[in-house]
């Protein structure tokens, strides 16, 4: 995926986070969260506009919650919260089979993943370890389709500063970080 889509991807992002530093309440759950995003994200030319897949039907490139094979595991069961797909890579017509969806569709490759977080009530300790479960995800899913990957993390307690959020980025995920530039209690007077 060209670094030119990328930068479109995490500008529309940005424009999310900023309502969200303005207004915390947005979102009420992680998944109107994903459906407010993708929604952001479909408004993208590239993402919006059906392509060509594999054996020749069309698709579009932006879906949530992809399922994609753990090897450890031995099932489907690494779900991404946003997936780009790679139209090359996608069968649309291949059967179930254990290594690919029951949907009847496969994705070989990946073009670039989205993890979201959205921390309404967690202590600093438990959103690290939430954080670093869905870092290992995009890691391995990073490495097997060798995409790039972005962690986008809302976050209405606003726990972290610049540097801790730093230490999160990876040579293959970029995080996205945002919390209320107001006093959430004062808010809601």
């Amino acid at each position: 995926m060209d670094s030119k889509l990328i930068k479109e991807i995490e500008e529309h992002i940005n424009e999310i986070g900023k309502i969200f530093q303005k207004t915390p309440h947005i979102f009420l759950t992680e998944g109107a969260m994903n459906f407010q995003l993708c929604a952001k994200l479909g408004e993208i030319k590239a993402l919006k506009n059906p392509v060509f897949a594999k054996e020749g039907g069309q698709t579009i490139r932006l879906h949530s919650f992809i399922p994609f094979f753990d090897e450890e595991r031995k099932k489907l069961s690494i779900r991404p919260d946003i997936v780009i797909i790679d139209p090359a890579s996608t069968d649309l017509t291949r059967g179930p089979t254990i290594h690919f969806s029951t949907k009847n569709f496969s994705i070989q490759n990946a073009e670039f993943l989205i993890e979201l977080k959205l921390n309404k009530i967690y202590k600093k300790d438990s959103m690290i370890k939430k954080i670093k479960k869905d870092m290992n995800k995009l890691k391995l899913l990073s490495e097997r389709d060798l995409c790039k990957s972005m962690f986008v993390l809302f976050d209405k307690k606003g726990l972290f500063d610049n540097r801790e959020i730093n230490e999160f980025k990876t040579e293959k995920t970029n995080f996205l970080y945002f919390k209320p530039i107001i006093d959430i209690k004062t808010s809601l007077d």
